[in-house]
């Protein structure tokens, strides 16, 4: 867990060996979805959408830098955002847009239960 100031983080990368992905989750103590993706407007982030479950999600798009020999990649961010009482828990997923997710992401987002 990293203290980001405010929020904190959990991530997760893999799988190793193959291509980057990454999974975090940050929990801020006081915003709202429309401010967390109005801070977010410049980085490419697409419409916030209400999903069915009463959480909040956007696709933003990035270019991920050249690590290790390789070269730069476009990746896609999907941000879930889950408010519980006065905090906000974001689920965020970066992966290469030329590659499937792994469905790691989508079994976090069905069993995610937030706490305020």
């Amino acid at each position: 867990v990293e203290d980001q100031g405010g929020a904190h983080r959990v991530s997760f990368y893999g799988p190793p060996g193959t291509f980057a992905e990454s999974i975090a989750v940050h929990r801020y103590a006081a915003t709202t979805p429309e401010a967390y993706h109005g801070r977010r407007a410049g980085t490419g982030a697409g419409p916030l959408s209400r999903r069915p479950d009463g959480r909040y999600e956007f696709l933003a798009k990035a270019l991920a830098p050249p690590l290790h020999g390789r070269p730069p990649e476009d990746m896609v961010v999907r941000h879930v955002l889950a408010p519980a009482g006065e905090a906000l828990w974001a689920l965020v997923h970066t992966h290469p847009a030329a590659k499937a997710p792994s469905p790691a992401f989508e079994a976090l987002v069905g069993s995610f239960k937030p706490a305020g």
